[in-house]
């Protein structure tokens, strides 16, 4: 008797168990959120501009990778944040850095691409217009972002053997978390780089500042 009161319990409990979590909001619901379009634009800039705990990116490593390893500066063996790149001495954690952080601002990028791609559709005239704007956006910086990894992880286009030396990995989606993709050529990502920016252009529909 106490087996089958415990068994009837717990199936009375199940509705309340399947609650969604007050705090969060899964991945295809949040897509669908017309109220999550700005904050979701918002992240994607914060992807790049990073803070006190993300420095890779425009927060701090990669602005000063070029100049520290050129002739002009130098830098101090006390107290330099950018010395292993001065040396030329990196370690694991130096080198993926900035190609950590890059790739999750264009995660960031691609996410709010497949929002707009669901809010689109039977989208009100008003919001359409914001949509498209944010695309816009989203394809802008992930143009900025691959040129970027290119910039610091791909040989110099001159010097590329006409783009058939090796890039970065392109990626458009979401992949799996397992997932390991392969470089492109430089070319491909050149060619991917300026069609996300000639898109974004052409669309008119970023606003000018």
């Amino acid at each position: 008797m106490a087996s089958l009161g415990l068994v009837a319990s717990i199936s009375s409990c199940k509705g309340y168990f399947d609650t969604e979590p007050s705090n969060s909001t899964g991945t295809e619901k949040a897509l669908k959120e017309e109220s999550l379009l700005q904050p979701s634009l918002r992240g994607l800039y914060d992807g790049l501009q990073g803070g006190n705990s993300a420095t890779s990116y425009y927060a701090r490593t990669f602005t000063i990778m070029g100049d520290v390893r050129g002739d002009d500066m130098q830098c101090p063996t006390v107290g330099s944040r950018g010395n292993e790149y001065y040396k030329m001495d990196y370690t694991r954690d130096d080198i993926t850095g900035p190609w950590f952080k890059i790739y999750n601002t264009i995660r960031r990028a691609n996410r709010l691409l497949q929002m707009c791609e669901k809010l689109s559709q039977g989208a009100s005239a008003s919001l359409q217009k914001e949509i498209a704007n944010a695309k816009a956006q989203a394809q802008a910086v992930r143009a900025l972002c691959y040129f970027d990894l290119c910039r610091v992880y791909a040989t110099p286009y001159p010097y590329s053997n006409d783009g058939a030396s090796l890039g970065v990995p392109l990626i458009e989606g979401i992949p799996d978390n397992a997932a390991t993709p392969g470089r492109n050529s430089l070319k491909e990502c050149y060619d991917f780089i300026i069609k996300d920016l000639t898109e974004a252009i052409s669309s008119n529909a970023l606003e000018d500042t």
